[in-house]
């Protein structure tokens, strides 16, 4: 809502999203080659006619479009955008089942294909695994996908839905931690062959 005018700013005060939402509605936008760009962009898709877009109705996402034309979802979520009415609202659910740094438990549930946006940072070491739910005991690994999070309201996670229950699960994999780690275990493993060698030659002496 509008809670301040004038020259040369308008104020506008907005309730906090929840950690978890769903939209059914999803505006595309390009990726940026510079951050600047980018934030140019992301601002002018955000706050289109100068006032601030409704985000629990509808989501920003940028991806290329051979992202767009590989996702049968979203590519139904972007054409959803240009048919809706300002008062449809998403027909769903979701709730948080276990939540720590680095990783999320979110239960799904939605009569229609879906954006499930996530109020974490982007990053593409973010991986998620969308599996289904209540989880059968005989589920097949081919029911299970593995997808990597979009970046959506410039700085969000989003995830498309087939309509459905789901159990989405959210880790945070950085690349670096990896490297950092195998780089500790060889310098580690070079260490005590060295300090082995030394033994040995002491010991043959």
């Amino acid at each position: 809502t509008l809670t301040w005018e004038g020259e040369p700013i308008d104020v506008f005060r907005r309730p906090p999203l929840p950690h978890a939402f769903l939209v059914e509605r999803v505006s595309f936008l390009s990726p940026a080659e510079t951050p600047e760009k980018r934030l140019r962009a992301a601002y002018a898709a955000l706050f289109a006619d100068g006032r601030p877009r409704d985000l629990r109705r509808e989501a920003v996402v940028a991806c290329t479009q051979e992202t767009l034309h590989q996702d049968p979802i979203l590519g139904m979520l972007v054409a959803r955008a240009e048919q809706a009415s300002e008062n449809d609202l998403p027909s769903g659910r979701c709730r948080i089942r276990r939540y720590r740094a680095g990783y999320m438990e979110i239960e799904v549930e939605t009569a229609a294909p879906a954006l499930l946006v996530v109020r974490e940072q982007f990053d593409p070491n973010w991986k998620a695994t969308i599996s289904p739910f209540p989880e059968a005991a005989s589920a097949e690994k081919a029911d299970t996908d593995v997808v990597r999070p979009l970046r959506t309201d410039h700085v969000l996670l989003g995830i498309p839905l087939r309509s459905g229950r789901h159990l989405v699960r959210l880790e945070y994999r950085p690349t670096w931690l990896y490297v950092g780690a195998i780089l500790s275990a060889t310098a580690w493993l070079a260490t005590a062959a060295i300090f082995g060698c030394v033994f040995f030659r002491k010991r043959t002496r």
